[in-house]
């Protein structure tokens, strides 16, 4: 009798043992381990404001490529955490792209709005925070530079090189949220820019032929 509880007492501990190992498995995705996010928007008219469906949506860093619904909205599920471009394109408009930032269990959401056929790209760079994001954008020469108003007071875009009055400078001003102002590339080079009121805000922008 005694060897039977002995045995019976070695096999429990063991299986208690056992348990939480089993339970230690799977593909690290627990309550400790890195969790996705993902990116969700819509695509709209520039010019009538009506959804875009069928609009080809991408990443770079390259994710999940999908298509707009009818809606012109979209999901992009399981991204990690990070900084990416998100791109829109469809045949008749011109393509555009914007910034954005997942944070882990977090919707990024990113709506952008293409323009009807032309030449080049549209990027949207977003004046929030009292800063230019993204900073710095790289562009080819057709392409053009949205700035999209977020914060509630008044900001400039003014380039610094080259002076405002001379070829490739401007400066506009973005009074209200939602206010834009757009500026088309027209010569390869690299324009830096800044907010008159806020000189602390800069930016730059790298036009490639």
């Amino acid at each position: 009798m005694g060897n039977v509880i002995a045995w019976t007492a070695a096999a429990g501990l063991l299986l208690g043992l056992a348990l939480p190992a089993l339970g230690c498995g799977g593909d690290g995705a627990g309550p400790t381990g890195p969790r996705t996010g993902s990116i969700a928007g819509q695509v709209r008219n520039q010019d009538t404001g009506a959804p875009i469906g069928e609009a080809r949506i991408e990443t770079a860093p390259l994710t999940e490529a999908v298509l707009t619904d009818d809606q012109g909205r979209f999901t992009i599920g399981g991204v990690q955490p990070g900084s990416y471009t998100v791109m829109a394109s469809k045949e008749g408009f011109a393509a555009a792209a914007r910034a954005a930032v997942v944070l882990s269990g977090a919707t990024a959401t990113v709506d952008l709005s293409l323009s009807p056929a032309g030449n080049g790209t549209v990027i949207e760079v977003e004046v929030l925070n009292f800063s230019y994001q993204p900073a710095t954008v790289n562009a080819r020469v057709g392409d053009t530079i949205r700035w999209i108003q977020r914060d509630q007071v008044p900001h400039t875009v003014t380039t610094s090189n080259p002076a405002p009055t001379q070829p490739g400078g401007f400066d506009q001003t973005l009074d209200a949220p939602g206010d834009h102002a757009t500026v088309q590339m027209t010569r390869a080079g690299t324009i830096a820019y800044f907010c008159r009121p806020h000189p602390f805000m800069t930016g730059s922008i790298v036009v490639a032929p």
